[in-house]
C-alpha cells in the first residue's frame, strides 16, 4: 500500500495559496489601474474636444452623459462574458489600444463632425471618440469580480472590493490629471501613456492564466499602434508657423505666428495666443504697443485717463496687451492675476514688450480677490477661458468684495460677450444689474453698433459719477492703427433703451452666469468652427 508523501503535498497547498494571494493583488492592481484609467480619460475628453467645442456647460453635460453610457453598456456586457479568462486579457489589451488611438483619431473625427449643427456634432465626435474605451473599461470590473469570487466564494466581497479598489484609482487619476498629467505632459501623451499601461497589466494578466493567445493579440496590436502613431507624427508644413504649443488646466494653448496679415490699413507680420482655437492675444511682433483686439482699443484710453500714480489690479492676462500700452505712462504698479502659469510664461516671452513694476500672480481671481489687503485704482477683469466667463467672478458677493478693494474713485472695468439686447444679452444685462445692485455707477461701452458674437462689451463701474470718462478721446473705429479721434460717448449704450425688468441678481449659490451664456458660447463656438473649417479645408 503507497503511503501518499505528505511534504510534498503540503507543499502543492502552499504553492496554491501563494499562487491565489498572488492572483488577488493582480485583480486589485487591475481594478485600481481600471479606475485610474476611467478618470483620466473622462477628464481627457474635455480637453481634447475643447479646441473645437470649448468646455461649455453643454460640452461638460455630454461628456458625462456618454461616460455613464459607455461604463453602463460595459458592466452590461462584462457580466454576459465573464464566464471566460481569455475575455479580461483581450478586454484589457483591446481598451488599451483603443485609448491610445484616441489622440490621433480626434483631429480628423473632430473635423468631420464640424459639417453638423453644434449639439449634434459635440455628441457625435463625443460617441466616436468616447464611448468605445469607457465600454471597454466598463466591462472589466464585472469579469474581475468574476475572477475574485472564484478564488474568495464572497459574491459581496468580491464586488465592493473590486469598485472600492476602482474608485480609489478614479481618485489618484483624478489628481493626477489635475496636478501633473495634463499641465505637464498633455493630453496627446497623456492618453499615449495610460493606453501603454493597460496594454502592459494585459500582458501580466495574460502571462498569470497561460493565455498565449491573448500574447499574440498583445504583440500584434502593439507593433500596429507603434507604426500608426510614427506614421501620424510625421511633421508637415505649417501654415501659420506654430511657435507654441501645450495642454493643461484652460485647455490647449497655442501661440501662431502669420508672416503676412491685414490688419486695419496695414499689413505685416501677426502673433496669435489662442485657447481652445479663441483669440486671446493678438500683436505685431515688431510693434507690441499696437493694441489690435477690438476692445483693448477702448479699454487703454480710460485707464490711461486714470493711470497716474494708479495701482491696477489685472484678473486675466491673456498676452498682456493693456501692459505694452501702459508701460510708457506714470502708474505705480500693476498685480496680474493668472490662473495657468503657461500662459503668464507664454505672454513674457512672445508678447510682452517689457514688465516694468509688473508683479505676476498664479491663482485663481476669486480667491486673489477675496484674500488681498491692498486698495487698487483701477480693476480690469478679462478673465475668459475661450468663450466661457467664470461665473464666480460676477457675482454680487465678488462685486462687493471688489468694491472693498477700490479707492474712492477706482474704476472696475469687466470685458463681456457682445449681446445686451433680448434672450442672448440677459446675461450682459443680469451682469450690469448685479453691479448696480451693490450701489455701483455703470456705463456699457460697445466695440460696434449691433449685438452679435463679434463685438465686445466694456462695463465700467464705480461708486463715483462716471460722465466725466464720455469726453476721453478714443480711436474714431476699433481698427487697428486707426489715427482719427472721437469721443467715447460715440461707443456708449444708453441705458434708457434697454429691458432690465427680466435681468437676474447673480449670487454665489446660484452661479446661473454659465446656463445663461449657454445659447451665446454655442454661437460663438459655431463662428469658431466655421472659421476653422475653412483653415482646414485650405490646408488639406
Amino acid at each position: 500500500m503507497l503511503v501518499p508523501d505528505r511534504p510534498c503535498a503540503m507543499y502543492r497547498v502552499v504553492c496554491e495559496e501563494q499562487r491565489e494571494h498572488g492572483m488577488k493583488k493582480l485583480i486589485f492592481l487591475t481594478a485600481f489601474i481600471e479606475g485610474f484609467c476611467v478618470m483620466v480619460i473622462e477628464i481627457g475628453s474635455s480637453r481634447i474636444i475643447t479646441p473645437v467645442y470649448g468646455t461649455s456647460l453643454t460640452s461638460w453635460s455630454i461628456i458625462l452623459a456618454i461616460t455613464l453610457f459607455g461604463l453602463a453598456c460595459g458592466y452590461f456586457l462584462g457580466a454576459r462574458i465573464s464566464g471566460s479568462r481569455s475575455y479580461l486579457v483581450i478586454a484589457l489589451v483591446t481598451s488599451g489600444v483603443v485609448i491610445s488611438l484616441v489622440p490621433y483619431l480626434a483631429q480628423e473625427i473632430l473635423y468631420l463632425s464640424m459639417s453638423f449643427p453644434f449639439t449634434v456634432g459635440l455628441t457625435l465626435s463625443l460617441f466616436v471618440l468616447m464611448f468605445p474605451p469607457f465600454m471597454l473599461l466598463g466591462t472589466i470590473s464585472p469579469l474581475l469580480i468574476h475572477r475574485l469570487d472564484a478564488l474568495v466564494m464572497k459574491a459581496g466581497y468580491s464586488a465592493g472590493s473590486i469598485f472600492g479598489t476602482s474608485t480609489v484609482g478614479g481618485i489618484v487619476g483624478a489628481l493626477f490629471c489635475g496636478f501633473y498629467l495634463f499641465p505637464f505632459i498633455g493630453a496627446r501623451l497623456t492618453f499615449l501613456l495610460i493606453g501603454v499601461m493597460m496594454m502592459l497589466i494585459s500582458a501580466i494578466v495574460a502571462s498569470s492564466i497561460k493565455s498565449r493567445l491573448a500574447i499574440v493579440v498583445l504583440i500584434v496590436l502593439t507593433i500596429l499602434i507603434s507604426s500608426y502613431s510614427t506614421e501620424r507624427n510625421k511633421n508637415g508644413p505649417q501654415n501659420p508657423i506654430i511657435l507654441s504649443t501645450s495642454e493643461g488646466i484652460l485647455g490647449q494653448i497655442k501661440v501662431v505666428e502669420y508672416p503676412l496679415a491685414t490688419y486695419g490699413n496695414r499689413q505685416g507680420k501677426l502673433r496669435l495666443m489662442l485657447v481652445n482655437n479663441t483669440v486671446q492675444a493678438a500683436i505685431n511682433p515688431k510693434d507690441r504697443t499696437i493694441l489690435l483686439l477690438q476692445y483693448q482699443t477702448l479699454l487703454t484710453p480710460i485707464v490711461k485717463s486714470n493711470i497716474k500714480g494708479a495701482r491696477v489690479l489685472m484678473i486675466g492676462l491673456g498676452g498682456g496687451g493693456i501692459i505694452n500700452a501702459l508701460q510708457e505712462t506714470e502708474y505705480e504698479k500693476i498685480d496680474v492675476v493668472e490662473l495657468d502659469k503657461r500662459i503668464i510664461h507664454l505672454a513674457r516671452k512672445y508678447f510682452l514688450k517689457e514688465t516694468r513694476d509688473v508683479n505676476f500672480i498664479t491663482l485663481d481671481g476669486r480667491y486673489y480677490i477675496e484674500t488681498c489687503r491692498q486698495k487698487y485704482d483701477i480693476v480690469i477683469l478679462d478673465a475668459f477661458q475661450a468663450e466661457s466667463i467664470p461665473s464666480h467672478l460676477l457675482t454680487v458677493e465678488c462685486f462687493r468684495s471688489i468694491k472693498v478693494l477700490l479707492s474712492d474713485k477706482g474704476l472696475l472695468i469687466v470685458n463681456f460677450h457682445g449681446y445686451i439686447k433680448g434672450r442672448q444679452g440677459l446675461a450682459a444685462r443680469s451682469v450690469i444689474r448685479s453691479m448696480t445692485h451693490i450701489g455701483m455707477q455703470t456705463m456699457i461701452i460697445a466695440t460696434d453698433t449691433t449685438d452679435g458674437v463679434t463685438r465686445s462689451l466694456l462695463f465700467v463701474a464705480s461708486m463715483s459719477d462716471l460722465n466725466h470718462l464720455e469726453n476721453i478721446l478714443v480711436p474714431r473705429s476699433t481698427d487697428a492703427y486707426e489715427e482719427q479721434k472721437t469721443e467715447l460717448r460715440s461707443y456708449v449704450i444708453d441705458h434708457r433703451g434697454i429691458n432690465w425688468d427680466v435681468a437676474s441678481l447673480l449670487y454665489d449659490d446660484h452661479l446661473m452666469l454659465e446656463a445663461l451664456l449657454n445659447e451665446v458660447n454655442m454661437e460663438w463656438r459655431s463662428f469658431i468652427q466655421a472659421k476653422e473649417l475653412i483653415r482646414m479645408r485650405k490646408t488639406r
